[in-house]
């Protein structure tokens, strides 16, 4: 896992999230796996509320997550 998220561009200060909800202003995605910059120690109490990247596999939710709101809070999760 560890090369992976290196060859990703993640870095070392980079960890992996499985399932977990992440906080986008009223919204709390749960994206399959996300990567998340900073420490564990860090998010104990708090939910990240961006990422480096993240993985959602869609079957049945995919017309969900195509919907057109779907992108709207996404966007801002996003680093640049």
């Amino acid at each position: 896992m560890a090369e992976l998220l290196r060859a990703c561009g993640a870095g070392e200060e980079s960890w992996v999230r499985k399932e977990d909800p992440i906080a986008i202003g009223n919204f709390e995605p749960e994206p399959d796996r996300s990567v998340i910059k900073g420490q564990r120690s860090q998010f104990r109490l708090v939910k990240p509320s961006t990422v480096q990247f993240m993985i959602e596999l869609a079957t049945s939710s995919l017309p969900i997550d195509q919907a057109p709101d779907f992108s709207f809070y996404l966007a801002p999760l996003l680093n640049e």
